[in-house]
């Protein structure tokens, strides 16, 4: 089966981070130097509304000054039982009476507080391949590719995936759909794939929500490839190269 496949990824974001400090002096160097990465940072103040921000929100790289309080190093304690950032790469900034702390809490580059441009450049740079591979674990790719739908024992209906991810996708159809509901979708994307689902949620538009839980084993690896080069291509040329060199 041939068919045209339309992706819309979102250009020029290697990545979202997570920065939580109070210093505007070391906010701002952090920000600069994950911009030349193209890494986005949301800022956050407050350790308590950082931490509600992990457990509600993804973020492929949490960057946390653990010299402002207990709370701040908790929020770093804490990543790895979040359901959404467990895989998050993590970054400590220290002074000279923290960096046991971010030992301890198994921080996975540690930032000096007095660090040069250079030298935060040379650390984003190191953690360039593991920020790219998280995202690329939770890279939803928006598509508007037709496919064929069926709940079990049922016939096939058309329908058009909007968007998928190594973990499921959303579609719009016209059929109407409950969710908890186990259907089966077909699709091209260069390679067949027929993968059993559940439908998660739905709403007035039309639009579900579908969990892959069952294909064949060959068929994840090479979705999992299909999205790789998608994301790939949506990464500035500079970064491309850095990373191209760090796998």
């Amino acid at each position: 089966m041939s068919q045209s496949i339309t992706s819309h990824p979102e250009q020029g974001i290697v990545g979202r981070a997570l920065l939580i400090s109070k210093d505007p002096i070391i906010s701002h160097q952090l920000s600069t130097s994950m911009q030349r990465f193209a890494i986005t940072a949301e800022l956050c103040t407050d350790p308590v509304a950082a931490a509600q921000l992990v457990n509600t929100r993804k973020f492929d790289a949490i960057i946390v000054d653990v010299t402002l309080n207990d709370s701040a190093a908790h929020v770093l304690e804490n990543v790895r039982g979040s359901r959404s950032n467990h895989n998050a790469v993590t970054f400590a900034v220290v002074d000279g009476s923290t960096r046991q702390l971010a030992r301890r809490l198994k921080a996975q580059f540690v930032l000096d507080r007095d660090s040069s441009g250079a030298v935060l450049s040379n650390v984003f740079r190191a953690a360039l391949g593991l920020i790219i591979r998280e995202r690329r674990r939770y890279y939803r790719c928006p598509l508007d590719l037709p496919a064929k739908i069926a709940l079990e024992g049922e016939s096939e209906a058309p329908c058009k995936i909007i968007n998928i991810s190594e973990g499921g996708a959303a579609i719009q159809a016209n059929v109407n759909f409950k969710p908890d509901s186990q259907v089966r979708i077909a699709f091209n994307l260069g390679s067949f794939f027929t993968i059993g689902s559940e439908i998660c949620w739905c709403d007035n538009n039309r639009r579900s929500g579908l969990r892959f839980h069952s294909w064949p084993a060959e068929q994840r690896p090479n979705l999992q490839e299909w999205l790789a080069r998608q994301l790939e291509q949506t990464l500035p040329e500079r970064v491309a190269k850095l990373f191209t060199r760090s796998e």
